[in-house]
């Protein structure tokens, strides 16, 4: 798994995606070896100029609700230029533990964003969270 990881950063943009895809579904288990590199490497992923790559990232970083660092991470990318990636951010958080920092990001997002479907995810996250 390990020599993978560099993937993730470099080469060809769709066998970067694959890289991506493949590593944070691996990851999910958290015996796998390399998994602080792949969450470092997904991290990196979410400030990628290439947005499908990054929406990507969003989404593989659902593997590390265990991480301290994880809800951060898409904390920022609730800021992300594509809408969808937005989306995707919101709704990926909601699965993460509860705190008040996300609760606070997905209100902000919930009531401001331009978005009617970045708005809708962030309510649904919301929801997750007082259950």
């Amino acid at each position: 798994m390990t020599p993978a990881i560099p993937l993730m950063g470099s080469g060809p943009i769709e066998c970067r995606k694959w890289a991506i895809a493949v590593l944070a579904g691996a990851a999910s288990r958290s015996e796998t070896p390399g998994r602080q590199e792949i969450l470092t490497a997904l991290e990196r992923a979410c400030e990628d100029p290439d947005a499908k790559l990054r929406e990507i990232a969003i989404t593989g970083l659902a593997s590390f609700a265990d991480q301290p660092k994880t809800p951060e991470i898409l904390i920022k990318a609730l800021g992300d230029a594509d809408p969808a990636n937005r989306t995707v951010a919101a709704k990926t958080l909601g699965r993460m533990p509860r705190s008040d920092a996300a609760v606070a990001a997905l209100q902000k997002l919930q009531t401001g964003d331009p978005d009617p479907q970045v708005r809708r995810a962030a309510a649904e996250s919301l929801k997750l969270f007082s259950k």
